[in-house]
């Protein structure tokens, strides 16, 4: 029989030439997952105003692209347009809830409001914080430089008349200490730290008279 001599032969040519059937180790297609860092406000400084209603920190909105975890970058340089996912690094979840779990936790830490709940609470709340993140991506200057850019619209209703108390959209870039999707990951990490604090210092400079205690069912 000849096929013991064509085995050999076949595993030979393997040894010399190299097989493209082999698989290259587990790291090279390991995708990687990241998160955002913990976000604490600095301490509370005595006599620091505090609003006495509930606020709710509605889980944001945004395009289909950032409610996935994938982590996008453009290439500025060619065409900033294009909005582009990297292959092996991605978020722990949609970029849209690490937004709104960041803001949640860094304005219920901040004693600025009574309370501040998420919509699974289902308690009676004053005011709703509604978020639209409108970008939330590394973008590429040039092949060695990038920044991350992070986009949000922030708009404060009264839930008792549906009535808008303030809007203001914030934007924020940090540079990149790496052009790649570590780097990418530092720098949007950053940027939203920089926002949340943003957000947070428009809500504290609101008057008391935008922000005041709604009456229950009982006391209309």
């Amino acid at each position: 029989m000849r096929y013991p001599l064509l085995t050999a032969l076949l595993a030979t040519t393997c040894l010399i030439q190299g097989c493209t059937s082999i698989r290259p180790p587990a790291e090279a297609t390991m995708v990687r997952e990241y998160s955002l860092s913990g976000l604490q406000p600095s301490a509370r400084p005595t006599g620091q105003k505090r609003f006495p209603v509930v606020l709710l920190v509605s889980t944001a909105e945004a395009p289909s692209w950032f409610q996935n975890p994938s982590l996008y970058y453009r290439l500025a340089y060619r065409d900033g347009r294009v909005l582009q996912p990297y292959a092996r690094s991605r978020w722990v979840g949609p970029a849209a809830e690490l937004l709104t779990q960041r803001l949640h936790a860094y304005l219920a830490a901040s004693g600025l409001f009574k309370a501040v709940l998420g919509p699974e609470d289902g308690a009676r709340v004053d005011y709703a914080l509604r978020v639209t993140l409108e970008d939330f991506s590394q973008v590429f200057q040039s092949p060695d430089t990038s920044f991350g850019h992070v986009r949000a619209r922030l708009t404060l209703v009264e839930l008792a008349s549906q009535r808008v108390v303030a809007q203001q959209v914030f934007e924020q870039e940090v540079q990149a200490p790496s052009a790649d999707a570590r780097g990418g990951v530092i720098a949007l990490d950053q940027a939203s730290a920089i926002l949340v604090e943003a957000v947070n210092g428009w809500l504290a400079d609101l008057g008391p008279e935008q922000l005041r205690p709604q009456p229950g069912p009982d006391q209309t």
